[in-house]
């Protein structure tokens, strides 16, 4: 889970610096078909990109959370094998 959501930061990190290339790019000389095509990277960039297992963020934050709510998941993976199921 922790490499999913590393990922998922990850591209969103570089996907913000798409739409600030594009806009550092000299799209003003271009011919208006080109500026068009750069106006909807800017509105895509302004949005953001987050990576989505479902509909649930893949992201640091969300495994923050989890390990938040499940503090079994702190534990090292070798202590989770031996960790019996709650009877509720």
């Amino acid at each position: 889970m922790i490499m999913y959501c590393w990922f998922g930061e990850m591209l969103s990190e570089k996907a913000s610096g798409v739409g600030e290339a594009a806009y550092a790019s000299a799209w003003y000389n271009g011919d208006p078909s080109a500026r068009r095509s750069l106006l909807l990277v800017l509105r895509q960039g302004q949005r953001g990109f987050v990576l989505t297992a479902g509909f649930i963020p893949v992201t640091m934050r969300t495994l923050q959370q989890v390990y938040a709510h499940e503090p079994r998941l702190n534990l090292p993976y070798s202590q989770l094998l031996h960790i019996e199921p709650s009877s509720s």
